[in-house]
């Protein structure tokens, strides 16, 4: 059996859930809220530890610290490229497109041009064909 992470107690307990309601309240509350569930997964720990130590106060303080924080139009602009770079990133979306377009062109004639040689009916070849006449026994 491999032995896991010593438990955290006291003082070291303290101090890592200070360091992680620090680093949590940083972050967009949308996608990491502060909570005893999301601190105690983060920290490893049981839920039963922070309320038992008496930690709800801080981490309540925290979350509201978080919520205050909080300026959405900052995280819409962290979030969002900027009109130049999203240019040229369509532009080579784009270049990517047409040259699929063109590869898929270039076997449709190939296809076409070596039908005619045959002396096949191109159009002939992409008819749907049509679904086979049996029937499929349930049981």
């Amino acid at each position: 059996m491999a032995r896991g992470r010593r438990q955290l107690r006291g003082d070291k307990l303290k101090a890592a859930i200070l360091a992680e309601l620090g680093r949590m309240s940083n972050l967009s509350p949308k996608t990491d809220p502060i909570s005893i569930s999301s601190l105690a997964d983060r920290l490893k720990v049981s839920r039963q530890s922070i309320y038992s130590n008496k930690f709800k106060p801080l981490v309540d303080e925290f979350a509201e610290l978080q919520r205050s924080n909080y300026n959405q139009n900052i995280e819409v602009g962290i979030k969002r490229k900027p009109l130049e770079k999203r240019i040229e990133d369509l532009e080579k979306e784009n270049a990517d497109l047409k040259a699929r377009l063109d590869n898929y062109i270039e076997r449709w004639v190939a296809i076409e041009y070596n039908a005619r040689m045959m002396g096949i009916n191109a159009d002939d070849l992409f008819v749907v064909a049509p679904k086979p006449l049996r029937s499929i026994r349930r049981k």
